[in-house]
């Protein structure tokens, strides 16, 4: 997928059928481990490794952080939606919009 990322005619904010950008598949479907202190993993993964790299590349490439899917979600509140809290930070990280 990375490789993919580096091609020229790829559009980095190409839309499915629901209209969710890339960004927001990565963001609800990252595979991560419990944050730092928690003994329970709330989402599938391992503990010893976290994959929210996904979105962070797409960040990285130029990827939309305002992009709106059919429903009316951003990026930001899919990751938060899903508890995934890493792909959250990540995101309020490059400036994604709290409103």
């Amino acid at each position: 997928a990375t490789d993919l990322l580096d091609l020229d005619e790829v559009d980095i904010n190409a839309r499915s059928m629901h209209g969710r950008a890339p960004l927001h598949i990565a963001a609800m479907a990252a595979d991560e481990a419990s944050p730092p202190g928690m003994t329970t993993n709330y989402v599938k993964g391992s503990a010893e490794e976290e994959d929210s790299g996904m979105v962070r590349l797409l960040i990285e490439k130029g990827a939309d952080l305002e992009v709106v899917d059919d429903d009316g979600y951003t990026p930001l509140l899919r990751a938060a939606q899903c508890g995934r809290l890493f792909c959250t930070a990540d995101l309020l990280s490059a400036g994604a919009s709290t409103d």
